[in-house]
């Protein structure tokens, strides 16, 4: 089923009420609504799963209030103890990473309907002041004109070769590359030249993606500023990775980013989202053990009294996600295919949209 079928099915279902008939089926389970970063320049079509453009925000932020949901706190919708309290049709609405937008294009439309919403940070790119370097390097590649380019100018021992960029597998190619050259840099420094060369190569302003912040995250001040307005920050581990196979370093990833949280806001981090959605059947445990309290996933459903909160799941919103189709969320439509692709397996060939 193409992308116009899945909408139109959608409006269908819609037109008959049965998104009113499943928001009130599911109007006693929590939704939790994931963002990332609003766009400032072309993000959202750099990458529209990543970003999404202001002017969709507000349609979303308006479709939840003018439908009569109700947007609750993180903090309250973990609580089990006060889950009965919660007002029906709850959704809690958090924010990933701390890009510089949420602060400068998404808080004040947030803030318009006097909806609270949680902040997960992830810290080693807040304490850098830098962009965030591979996600420039991969916007380099999708934006630059150039149309092939010889790595040998760049002067780097183990970078060689030349790369065709006129179609998006080849510009792939490149990329794939290019992340495996740059994780292998020894600093923050070298990295940080080596972008900015390899920008100079492409033909693209790095110092505009620089000055501009459209790929950075928020300042250490910027947060306290966002914290003092009633924004939840949260944990989202220093480097934005979280090493399952060892626990040391798991641990470590929670605590340097928690103290570098805690010394900002002054206030106890005692949730977390796992960086790109990635947990593993120990993970629970582990956050348990270092005082976390509730943790969030990338895999779409609704929270029930009875989920673990360890592995909460959450809808991750984009530009790329069709007004109709964050209304089937929101009303539950989804999660009931979701639950009857689960039921009865041969449907899921038929139900593919029901994400």
């Amino acid at each position: 089923m193409n992308i116009d079928m899945k909408i139109n099915v959608l409006n269908v279902l819609k037109a008959i009420g049965v998104f009113e008939i499943a928001k009130h089926f599911s109007k006693r389970n929590v939704l939790i609504l994931a963002y990332h970063g609003v766009e400032i320049e072309d993000e959202s079509e750099f990458s529209p799963k990543l970003f999404i453009k202001r002017s969709t925000l507000k349609e979303r932020m308006a479709c939840l209030k003018e439908n009569g949901f109700n947007v609750v706190p993180l903090n309250e919708a973990t609580d089990m103890s006060n889950w009965d309290s919660l007002p029906d049709n709850s959704i809690v609405i958090t924010v990933d990473d701390g890009w510089y937008s949420t602060l400068s294009e998404a808080h004040d439309v947030f803030s318009y309907y006097s909806f609270p919403y949680t902040l997960y940070v992830t810290s080693y790119y807040v304490d850098k002041r830098s962009p965030v370097l591979n996600v420039v390097l991969r916007y380099i590649i999708w934006k630059t004109n150039i149309n092939s380019v010889g790595f040998d100018q760049l002067e780097e021992d183990g970078l060689k070769g030349t790369y065709r960029l006129t179609s998006l597998p080849e510009k792939q190619r490149a990329e794939l590359v290019l992340v495996e050259y740059l994780n292998s840099l020894p600093t923050h420094e070298t990295r940080l030249d080596f972008i900015s060369r390899l920008a100079n190569l492409l033909s693209v302003d790095y110092e505009d993606i620089e000055k501009s912040r459209r790929l950075s995250l928020l300042s250490k001040d910027e947060i306290i500023a966002i914290a003092t307005q009633g924004v939840n920050i949260q944990l989202h581990t220093h480097r934005h990775t979280i090493p399952h196979d060892d626990a040391d370093g798991f641990k470590d990833e929670i605590i340097q980013n928690r103290l570098a949280l805690e010394g900002a806001v002054k206030s106890k981090m005692t949730h977390f989202c796992y960086p790109s959605g990635d947990y593993a059947s120990e993970s629970g445990a582990m956050l348990r053990g270092i005082g976390v309290q509730s943790a969030t996933t990338c895999h779409a459903g609704f929270v029930s009294k009875q989920t673990n909160l360890y592995y909460l799941p959450r809808f991750l919103d984009g530009e790329n996600i069709p007004q109709i189709v964050f209304e089937a969320e929101i009303c539950g439509v989804l999660e009931f295919f979701r639950k009857l692709k689960r039921m009865i397996k041969p449907l899921n060939h038929f139900l593919p949209w029901a994400y």
